[in-house]
């Protein structure tokens, strides 16, 4: 396993099966989403980063990507804590 690809694919699908474990056995349902949409950030982040290869990239590139990441996060998260269940 000493491709880069790999390792990336194997944490890939590891924070797939702890968004499932966390969806499916965490009672806190607020707290398991908001884990679940940041476990799909870093997903996103690691797709777009090593498989869109945005890691070599000029670095204004990589900084507008990681703002763009937190700022979506930001608003999704931000509008889903301020709704009442």
């Amino acid at each position: 396993m000493r491709l880069p690809a790999t390792r990336v694919w194997l944490v890939l699908m590891t924070a797939a099966v702890l968004s499932w474990m966390i969806s499916e056995h965490f009672t806190a349902a607020k707290v398991a989403t908001s884990a679940v949409v940041l476990i799909a950030a870093l997903k996103v982040r690691l797709i777009v980063m090593h498989f869109m290869e945005l890691r070599w990239r000029p670095r204004p590139w990589r900084i507008l990507f990681e703002l763009w990441i937190l700022g979506v996060m930001a608003i999704i998260l931000g509008g889903y804590w301020m709704t009442e269940l």
